[in-house]
């Protein structure tokens, strides 16, 4: 769409009411306010319902303030059969509620699959039906008291953001140090939950201590580079400046 900028896609539907899709239709808008943008949402929410109803009310008013269209509680029926994540001319988008939308690009942002290539073999009896690694309060993997596991990879019932995941580091590099000593290890006991849900480059939607966050903090916090910078840098490293932010 950069590429190509206002020649094509004139109509973009976005498969997903989740914060990737919700942050996909407020980015395309910003930049190209001329198209017309429909988010579709199996759900009659966005984003997540852990959250106090004010996020909700937040990012509806966001979306509806940029002309965003959402359509609830119904799910595209034809995806397998369109073209995704590619200019094509007179697509028709179908859902199960029976509505049809014309457009020239579509992009799924729909599902979690947990990426368990690397230790379904060796760990298969402690995986869930969802492919994920069931986990004690201590974050063991059950049945495998030696190995730990964080992340998107466990079963835990939470949002999977890299925010709960530095929760989840943290804690065992705490538990790590704690086991060494022969002192006690402190159990997980789930994150506060926290989101900021940038609708385009100059606010969205967020929340944090239990206080609402509005286009401002947004801003401030997260849409100038998606966090981009600090994960570099809670891993030690540098942001390399062949990154363009």
């Amino acid at each position: 769409i950069q590429e190509r900028g206002n020649t094509c896609e004139k109509r973009v539907v976005v498969v997903g009411g989740g914060a990737v899709g919700v942050e996909t239709a407020g980015e395309i808008k910003t930049e190209f306010p001329d198209k017309e943008v429909t988010v579709v949402s199996a759900n009659d929410y966005l984003v997540t319902t852990r959250t106090q109803p004010g996020l909700q009310d937040n990012l509806k008013a966001s979306l509806a303030k940029k002309n965003i269209t959402v359509i609830y509680s119904d799910r595209v029926s034809n995806l397998c059969d369109l073209t995704v994540n590619k200019h094509v001319e007179g697509q028709v988008v179908q859902t199960t509620g029976g509505k049809e939308i014309a457009a020239d690009l579509v992009i799924p942002c729909v599902g979690t699959t947990v990426n368990n290539s690397f230790f379904k073999a060796a760990l298969a009896d402690a995986m869930t039906e969802s492919g994920a690694l069931d986990v004690n309060e201590y974050l063991q993997v059950k049945g495998h008291e030696n190995i730990y596991a964080m992340g998107d990879v466990t079963n835990l019932d939470e949002e999977k953001m890299a925010y709960t995941a530095k929760i989840h580091a943290n804690l065992l590099m705490s538990n790590y140090i704690a086991e060494a000593k022969g002192e006690d290890r402190k159990p997980y006991s789930g994150a506060r939950v926290a989101m900021i849900v940038p609708v385009g480059r100059n606010g969205g939607a967020g929340q944090y201590m239990g206080m609402q966050l509005g286009d401002l903090m947004v801003k401030q916090f997260k849409c100038g580079d998606l966090f981009a910078k600090s994960t570099w840098g809670d891993l030690g490293m540098k942001l390399p400046d062949s990154v363009k932010l």
